[in-house]
């Protein structure tokens, strides 16, 4: 009987202690964009080398190469310009509208939908990465 009670005890101390815990706050959209980023360039620097990997395989054509990389260059320098926009002086509000303008300007989509399935597998990750940029800031998903 005395073991119950103290059971019940511990267990009413714990459930009150974590109910008086704060909640861990949610991480700031600058700080989520600013760590996506980096994760944009890594997944960047993969893809290039696979793109290479598969041209020099014959997985894809040579005009299937040249889009690839340059849909990796568009998407590259849209990061840069995101980054840059982050690092600005802008308060948050201005920031986002000027990343959703860089990321609806950089024409990532047009130049995906040229693709072969192949090259849009190669560079899956990488969209995956700038579409959760986008979402960050509010933008398209492309």
């Amino acid at each position: 009987m005395r073991r119950r009670i103290f059971i019940a005890s511990f267990l009413t101390l714990l459930l009150a202690g974590c109910a008086k815990n704060p909640a861990t706050p949610a991480t700031p959209p600058q700080v989520t964009t600013a760590t996506t980023i980096n994760v944009l360039a890594q997944s960047l620097d993969a893809a290039v080398s696979a793109i290479q990997a598969a041209h020099t395989a014959g997985k894809i054509s040579d005009q299937d190469y040249l889009l690839a990389n340059g849909v990796s260059q568009v998407i590259a320098q849209t990061g840069k310009s995101i980054n840059a926009e982050l690092r600005s002086s802008d308060p948050w509000a201005t920031q986002q509208t000027k990343i959703v303008q860089i990321i609806t300007q950089a024409g990532v989509t047009a130049a995906m939908a040229k693709l072969s399935p192949t090259a849009q597998g190669i560079l899956a990750a990488s969209l995956l990465a700038f579409n959760q940029i986008s979402s960050a800031v509010g933008g398209p998903k492309i």
